[in-house]
């Protein structure tokens, strides 16, 4: 008989820190902005630590951080995109769920599949916001801008982030700070 995991203190503490590092990273950090795109370095990687720790972690953290931009007082685009995170957070919480990631080639893998959608993500809800007539110049709506731009730039943006996030997990297991949130011993 399965049971249900309850959510500990120590996950929402965690979930609580980590949005919390999240908004006043994206608050105070300078954000370079190449519109509809924008740019703030290592501002994936609260996120994706905590996808990284637990799967309630994760969601309140993607939750937090679309907050962060909300507070950040960010334009339409950048909050639509930040919305769109939810896609590749349950995506990683998915795939952890799935498999174990221990392996280079393995973790490369996952990674890649995450950029694609995040990447993916973020191109829609500029179109999106093209299409509502939010606030996108004409010109930079070519398909050569969105697909250089927005998704190749979330690409590397999001795979730099990852393993950031990864190399801070590594440490953070040593010092036994983990949950093990996917079960089994599965996940990073």
């Amino acid at each position: 008989m399965k049971t249900k995991k309850t959510i500990s203190t120590k996950e929402i503490v965690i979930a609580a820190m980590l949005s919390a590092l999240s908004l006043l990273y994206i608050r105070l950090m300078y954000t370079v902005p190449i519109p509809p795109w924008s740019f703030t370095p290592f501002s994936h990687v609260p996120l994706m630590l905590g996808i990284l720790i637990s799967p309630f972690v994760g969601i309140m953290t993607c939750i937090g951080t679309f907050f962060g931009f909300v507070w950040k007082g960010s334009d339409p685009i950048i909050l639509l995109r930040a919305g769109s995170h939810i896609f590749f957070t349950l995506l990683m919480i998915i795939m952890l769920r799935w498999g174990r990631y221990k392996s280079a080639g393995k973790l490369i893998a996952l990674n890649c599949i995450v950029a694609v959608v995040h990447a993916a993500a973020e191109v829609l809800a500029v179109l999106v916001a093209s299409w509502a007539g939010i606030s996108v110049p004409a010109d930079r709506l070519g398909a050569y801008y969105l697909l250089l731009v927005v998704g190749v730039g979330t690409m590397g943006h999001s795979t730099l982030d990852f393993f950031v996030a990864y190399m801070f997990t590594k440490v953070l297991r040593r010092a036994h700070f983990f949950i093990e949130g996917y079960g089994e011993g599965k996940g990073v």
